[in-house]
């Protein structure tokens, strides 16, 4: 018996090109699909989120301006601020 016969015969041959175009059609498919998905997620996120303007930091009372902080963060166990040194 040969590689390509079995017990209940030869195996049929399958047209090599018929399978990659599946595969092919199937990829962009699956491609397109999650396109869309992200299209459509920023879409609603957009939508439901619009940007809130900052109000002028004069319409606040005196010392209830927001703060601005800075997080300089290293792996130094000894307690040295400066995290180029």
């Amino acid at each position: 018996m040969s590689g390509s016969e079995d017990r209940a015969g030869p195996i049929p041959a399958v047209a090599s090109g018929a399978g990659q175009s599946t595969a092919k059609r199937d990829v962009w498919l699956s491609v397109g699909a999650f396109i869309v998905f992200v299209l459509a997620s920023v879409a609603l996120i957009t939508a439901f989120n619009p940007p809130k303007p900052r109000p002028p930091k004069e319409a606040y009372a005196a010392g209830q301006q927001p703060l601005d902080l800075t997080l300089v963060h290293t792996n130094d166990t000894w307690g040295y601020l400066d995290p180029c040194g």
